[in-house]
Parts: C-alpha cells; sequence; structure tokens
C-alpha cells in the first residue's frame, strides 16, 4: 500500500542536541553523498554500517578523518573479531579511530572550521575539522500518520510487530 511504501522509505537521520545538523558544516549521510567538493579533513561521529563506510569512502579520496565512537569497539553491532579486522583495515588507510568517546559539541569558528570538542580515554580534547558527519543512526518517520488511533502499537519509534511481522495492537 501507499502508506507502507511511505513508512518503508522515509527515514531521517537522528540528530543529537550537541551536534544539530546544519546541511553545511555538520553533515547527514544524504549531504556526504552530494558534496560540491572534498574536504580535506573530516570527522565522523558514529561506527556503525553507515560511519564506517563513509570514513572509508572520503579516506580513500584523501581526506584526513576521524571516527569517533562513544561505546569501546568500533562497530559495536558486530562481533569483536570484525570490529578489530576494521579498525586494522582502518589503520591501514590512516583513518583515526577513537573508541569511548564521547563528542560533548561540535561548534563552527569565525572560519566555517568545524570544533569538535571530545572527552576521551586521554580527557577532553578538541578536534577540528571541514565537515562533521553526523552517523549516530536513523530514525523513521511514523509520526502524525494516526497508527495509535488504528490500534498499532509504537515503541521507540518502531513499529511492533509479532513473530510473524504482523502488527500488535
Amino acid at each position: 500500500s501507499q502508506l507502507m511504501g511511505e513508512i518503508c522509505h522515509q527515514t531521517r537521520p537522528r540528530e543529537m542536541p550537541f551536534m544539530p545538523i546544519d546541511h553545511e558544516h555538520v553533515l547527514s549521510s544524504r549531504d556526504a553523498l552530494v558534496l560540491d567538493r572534498l574536504p580535506e579533513s573530516m570527522v565522523v561521529v558514529g561506527s556503525g554500517a553507515i560511519g564506517c563506510e563513509f570514513a572509508s569512502f572520503y579516506a580513500a579520496l584523501g581526506v584526513r578523518v576521524t571516527v569517533v565512537e562513544y561505546l569501546p569497539q568500533l562497530m559495536p553491532l558486530e562481533d569483536e573479531e570484525v570490529a578489530r579486522t576494521m579498525e586494522r583495515a582502518f589503520c591501514k588507510q590512516r583513518i583515526a579511530v577513537m573508541t569511548s568517546a564521547t563528542v560533548k559539541a561540535v561548534a563552527v569558528d569565525g572560519d566555517g572550521r568545524c570544533r569538535v570538542r571530545v572527552e576521551g580515554k586521554k580527557g577532553e580534547e578538541e578536534l577540528v575539522a571541514d565537515k562533521v558527519l553526523s552517523a549516530v543512526g536513523i530514525k523513521s518517520n511514523i509520526e502524525g500518520l494516526g497508527l495509535e488511533e488504528l490500534g498499532v502499537r509504537v515503541e521507540r519509534d518502531k513499529i511492533v510487530v509479532d513473530e510473524f511481522y504482523v502488527f500488535v495492537h
């Protein structure tokens, strides 16, 4: 149905209050696909599939990339061996990786450079880059569709289904 098509195809990047996406300095994954010129440097916040793909892509194009991940390992949803292999591959690509690191704030200075305040294993530090890619996940666009009025249960931006993928009322 048209409604299901809209639900399946309409997502947006999850925004964090300390890192609002402005589509010029702080980018969503869609923005990162259509840059009109390569930045010299980029901080990628989040090391899931989206963050790692873009980090590798931009590093291959010569961009200095730093990946910042809140959790203790790169690609936190994968097993440790996969994460270690990816970290070795990133090292070969000269991608800097900061795990167990929290982005506290992103600000744009007068020169248009992004100043990323990160608290990590070595304390607080500031990273400076041309662009910041917010790769902290996506959020579904299911608000305002009237699902609750139809009796469809929604939890944490997701439609609840049973083991047969039938809507749970």
